[in-house]
């Protein structure tokens, strides 16, 4: 939502800078740019600089704050992918678009400013900017907020249990469609990998799917043969 920016400032809340980010993606097997992408974010550098010149003694947003998401590391991948070729496991690959957008904001909106050169005006004159109702990329605090978000639909909504002192793992042990089975879940940010026993079918990474895309939204990218 375009708000106005005096509006912000007189609430005490800070406008954001913007920053700009490019990514290309390149098939290594050809060299050729298969995907361009470009995307506007907070730029949390010059951000933390605005708040340490306004208040010096103001702690750093991670001190008040988690501020992670957890992500899988290698050796948890590795052992999920040998756990999945000694059980005779299928996987399944799951992506949020947008994920952050779809968090819950736990602190106060903030306001990001429009990219350089996209500036928007009321009819009064005013400069508008972003308002931010959700976690923006770039944030500092934002993707600890996406993983609160994240853990409530895996843990009510797709119903599997939180491994012990494993943050990026979840587990279901039960009955589906008849079926005794199990499957692992692994998480990196937004991205989701399943692993489940192949006599269920895959029937839990289709009730993960069903209650994902009902909590994310349609646009929840499915990849059941992942490479």
């Amino acid at each position: 939502e375009l708000v106005r920016e005096c509006d912000m400032r007189a609430a005490g809340i800070i406008v954001a800078p913007t920053l700009t980010q490019r990514k290309i993606k390149v098939d290594p097997g050809t060299g050729q740019v298969i995907k361009k992408v470009s995307r506007h974010c907070v730029d949390n550098v010059r951000l933390q600089r605005i708040v340490a010149a306004r208040n010096p003694d103001e702690p750093a947003i991670s001190a008040k704050a988690n501020c992670s998401s957890p992500v899988c590391d290698e050796l948890t991948m590795n052992i999920a992918l040998a756990d999945m070729a000694l059980r005779d496991r299928e996987a399944a690959k799951l992506d949020v678009p947008g994920a952050y957008g779809k968090g819950t904001r736990l602190r106060t909106m903030g306001a990001m400013a429009l990219p350089e050169g996209q500036e928007q005006y009321d009819a009064d004159g005013e400069r508008l900017c972003i308002g931010l109702y959700t976690p923006m990329w770039g944030e500092e605090p934002a993707g600890g907020e996406w993983f609160v978000t994240l853990r409530e639909a895996v843990d009510k909504d797709v119903r599997f249990s939180p491994a012990e002192n494993v943050p990026c793992l979840h587990y279901f042990e039960g009955t589906v469609e008849g079926v005794q089975t199990t499957a692992a879940m692994l998480i990196i940010v937004d991205d989701f990998f399943v692993f489940e026993d192949a006599v269920s079918g895959q029937a839990v990474t289709r009730w993960a799917i069903a209650a994902l895309k009902k909590r994310f939204g349609d646009d929840l990218k499915v990849d059941l043969e992942p490479t």
